[in-house]
Parts: C-alpha cells; sequence; structure tokens
C-alpha cells in the first residue's frame, strides 16, 4: 500500500462509495504515476472520437473531478448530471491551484466547491478578466422554481452550496464536447 493510499484510508476508511472510490484511485494515479494517468485520459479521449482537434480531448494534465457539491452534510440535494467538466483557461487553472497537492485540498475543493469558485469568480472579475460559469449561471432559473425562491446571481453560488450537488459522467475536463468528424477520404 503506496503512503498516499495509506492517507486516503486513514481519512476515509473503508466507506468509500463506488464513485469515491474510482475518484481517490484517479487521485492516486495522477500523483504516482503520471504517465499512466496521461495515457488512461487519453485512452478516453479516444474511446469517445475527441483526438482530432486537440481542443476537444480531455486535459490529461489536470486532476478529475467526479462530483461537487457538499455531499457529505445528510441534508437533502439536488443532483445535477452532467457530461464533464468543462475547461475554461483562466477559471480552470485556479480551481487547480485549489485542489492540487493533497488529499484535504482535493476533498476540500469537492466539498465547498460553490463556494470557492464563487471566490474565484470575484478575483477574476477584479482583473477584468472574464469569468464565466455560464453552466451554473443557466441553473439557477431552475433551482429558483425547485426551491420556490428567487436566486439572485450575486447569491447563486451560496444557493448552489446549499441544495446542489453535480455529477460529471467523464471526470475529465475539456473545452467542449464535440465528436470531431472522420475525414473522408475520396475513392
Amino acid at each position: 500500500m503506496t503512503a498516499l493510499e495509506k492517507e486516503i484510508m486513514a481519512k476515509f476508511g473503508n466507506n468509500l462509495t463506488l464513485l469515491e472510490k474510482d475518484m481517490w484511485d484517479d487521485f492516486r494515479l495522477f500523483y504516482e504515476n503520471k504517465e499512466e494517468y496521461k495515457k488512461k485520459v487519453d485512452d478516453m479521449s479516444k474511446l469517445f472520437g475527441v483526438t482530432e482537434n486537440p481542443e476537444f480531448r480531455f486535459k490529461n494534465d489536470y486532476l478529475p473531478t467526479y462530483i461537487v457539491g457538499n455531499y457529505k452534510d445528510k441534508k437533502e440535494k439536488y443532483v445535477v448530471i452532467s457530461l464533464n467538466p468543462g475547461f475554461k483557461e483562466e477559471l480552470s487553472k485556479r480551481e487547480e491551484e485549489i485542489k492540487k497537492g493533497s488529499v484535504d485540498n482535493y476533498h476540500k475543493f469537492i466539498l465547498e466547491f460553490f463556494t470557492l469558485i464563487s471566490k474565484i469568480e470575484s478575483e477574476i472579475k477584479l482583473e477584468n478578466k472574464n469569468s464565466d460559469y455560464s453552466y451554473y449561471n443557466c441553473l439557477r432559473p431552475y433551482l429558483s422554481k425547485l426551491i420556490n425562491e428567487e436566486i439572485p446571481k450575486d447569491k447563486q453560488f451560496d444557493v448552489f452550496f446549499e441544495y446542489l450537488i453535480n455529477i460529471d459522467i467523464i471526470p475529465y475536463p475539456s473545452h467542449e464536447f464535440k465528436k470531431t468528424p472522420k475525414k473522408q477520404t475520396s475513392t
């Protein structure tokens, strides 16, 4: 058992869900065997036919994001299932800075994601850069209807923290997810 495995087991025990087990296995692979991690992510890109355009490939140098939201607090939540985490250069780099480095950082990122991205978005706006979490902005009106309460844009991430969990089917980020057409060969 590796030191990282021991640390994860010490913090979370044997009571991991299948999703958590996969998440921590990928986390370990990222740090313990970077080349194998990159191969795994690249193989996933091949599987989905998104290798021709580098923009559409899954990012093999970023940690995976299987789930975000405080799923440990035992309160009822709405679960959003999405295809994969979006990749936006400035936002993704800042997210990665938060989640890299330790088991605690990664776990904090997952549980406190909505609080953290609210801070990231504010910092980026102060730098006069684009900070578009458009995917989550689109969810605000739907959640407003579900909870029967108007959610102001400047408070949306606080409300998301209280009510939402997001699960990504594919945990690897990409700019866009489009299957690139195969080149036609003339006969």
